[in-house]
């Protein structure tokens, strides 16, 4: 088994995010100059961001590992809150946008690599069947 660490330190308006990454060990977040109404949902947004980039990561590697060339993989999440049956606030669905740009050439790749991530990413699967995720990947051509 392996474990990833984060450790998470809040000073006031800045929330700092202290990772293992080589290059990049740090993220700040500064809600100094938001007003309080605007400060909402940055868990959601992170769990949405995680969930995007894992997949996208997962997808790239699968296409790049069977010989397919892309120029782009875009992506987007979108979370639906709701409450549940003890009317606690929970996220309910999230929703992935993949756009994947190449060539023609490699449109029977692209199909085999989108079948082999219906069951999703290490992120995604693991949220599930709590949250519901829904991928919604397609090709666009160069």
């Amino acid at each position: 088994m392996t474990a990833t660490s984060i450790t998470y330190v809040r000073r006031g308006e800045l929330q700092n995010f202290f990772m293992d990454f080589p290059n990049n060990k740090e993220l700040t977040l500064d809600f100094a100059t938001l007003a309080p109404e605007e400060r909402g949902g940055t868990a959601k947004k992170f769990l949405a961001a995680s969930a995007v980039s894992c997949f996208c990561s997962a997808l790239s590697g699968a296409l790049l590992a069977r010989g397919a060339e892309y120029s782009e993989i875009r992506g987007s999440a979108s979370v639906e809150t709701g409450l549940d049956d003890k009317k606690r606030a929970r996220v309910q669905k999230i929703i992935l946008h993949v756009e994947v740009v190449m060539s023609d050439d490699f449109e029977d790749v692209f199909e085999r690599c989108k079948k082999i991530m219906e069951p999703g990413c290490l992120i995604t699967a693991s949220l599930e069947p709590g949250i519901r995720v829904e991928h919604k990947v397609r090709l666009i051509h160069e």
